[in-house]
């Protein structure tokens, strides 16, 4: 599938030192912008959290609270702000993101609209795609 952008889209993803959003902290995040003529930029920042990394954590992304709080990992959210926002090209970035958003949220009625509905979601689909391949799994054998 090709996109004809009229302006820049930004992805963006996060890793945190948990799941609490009133608690934990961005330990790394990373944006790519997609340009209209199909070129792409991207900057990846490491952060210090400044409070320990769940093991939760640690198990998904790898990333362990000695290495995110030490001397080489990389400066507190408040040091790299201006940095995000340059590259992101905040407003201009941000609405052809939130236009594409809206289009998919328009056309596929039955995708999640707020974040317990997606995290129930995922987990639906989580599990059913670990049934379908038990289930193939299964099948090949007999």
């Amino acid at each position: 599938m090709n996109l004809h952008l009229k302006r820049p889209l930004v992805f963006l993803d996060f890793e945190t030192t948990g799941l609490d959003t009133q608690k934990d902290r961005i330990v790394e995040l990373a944006f790519v912008r997609l340009l209209p003529d199909g070129s792409r930029e991207s900057l990846v920042q490491r952060i210090n959290p400044g409070i320990e990394v769940s093991k939760a954590a640690t198990k998904v992304t790898g990333i362990h609270t000695l290495d995110a709080c030490g001397l080489f990992w990389g400066p507190p959210l408040k040091k790299v702000g201006q940095k995000l926002v340059d590259f992101h090209s905040a407003e201009a970035d941000t609405q052809a993101t939130v236009d594409v958003l809206l289009a998919q949220l328009q056309r596929h009625k039955e995708l999640p609209r707020t974040v317990p509905e997606l995290a129930a979601w995922c987990a639906k689909n989580s599990e059913r795609n670990r049934e379908e391949e038990s289930a193939s799994a299964g099948g090949a054998g007999a």
